[in-house]
């Protein structure tokens, strides 16, 4: 796949033959340009402060400042850059903290390299990509999290509000399902609001990521490859 702008990354890894390793096999494709090389997230954050970069592929296990608290770190002073945590390791509890702190992706370092291509790819235009065990473990966490907390943040949504975040993760434009479900796109436009108010979230992404973990995608969609892109 070939993007219409370069994408610049910052490649951050303690390890130095697998962080020159990447750079070296990254840097054959004419989509991407390498301009961060670091060895901590420290590092990282120095030379953000001259050089600019669109997405950040960052190891957690780091010295300094781990990957955790530079996830935090980015975030806060430069929120535009899209963040693919790369690790060894399935670690629940320290999954569902990096997603909840906004991480874009995840996969793991034994991936082939076009799997990584293609989450940079995905991230980039502002979308999620994460290794389909992961999915399957927020998938999980739902259900178990639905039959054992029907407290007052509960939400409910009425038919065409579930309707439209269906068909939302299914990649569907606003025009799109104004003509499926035929309504205005200026009422769909009015739903999309109400849904962003009662799942206080605030974007696209941010529904598709309330549908994954309350369990509201429809059934064609859910884990039927062995990678899982969650497309805004």
């Amino acid at each position: 796949m070939t993007m219409d702008k370069i994408i610049k990354l910052a490649i951050v890894d303690d390890h130095q033959l697998f962080r020159k390793g990447l750079v070296s096999l990254l840097s054959s494709f004419v989509q991407f340009e390498i301009v961060i090389e670091a060895n901590n997230g420290k590092d990282l954050l120095n030379q953000l402060q001259i050089k600019k970069v669109d997405v950040v592929l960052l190891d957690i296990q780091m010295p300094i400042m781990d990957g955790t608290e530079t996830v935090v770190n980015l975030k806060k002073t430069f929120p535009s850059i899209k963040i693919i945590m790369i690790s060894m390791n399935l670690i629940e509890e320290q999954i569902r903290q990096l997603i909840n702190l906004g991480v874009n992706g995840y996969i793991f370092k034994n991936e082939e390299i076009d799997v990584l291509v293609t989450a940079i790819e995905t991230v980039f235009r502002g979308n999620f990509y994460f290794d389909n065990s992961i999915s399957e473990l927020m998938f999980e966490e739902s259900i178990e999290k639905k039959k054992n907390n029907f407290n007052s943040d509960f939400v409910t949504f009425t038919a065409r509000e579930l309707a439209i975040i269906q068909l939302i993760c299914m990649e569907y434009s606003s025009k799109e399902i104004s003509e499926k479900l035929n309504i205005s796109c200026r009422t769909v436009e009015g739903h999309r609001e109400r849904i962003l108010l009662k799942t206080k979230v605030k974007n696209i992404a941010g529904i598709v990521m309330y549908a994954i973990k309350n369990d509201l995608l429809p059934p064609e969609n859910k884990f039927n490859s062995t990678q899982r892109q969650f497309i805004a």
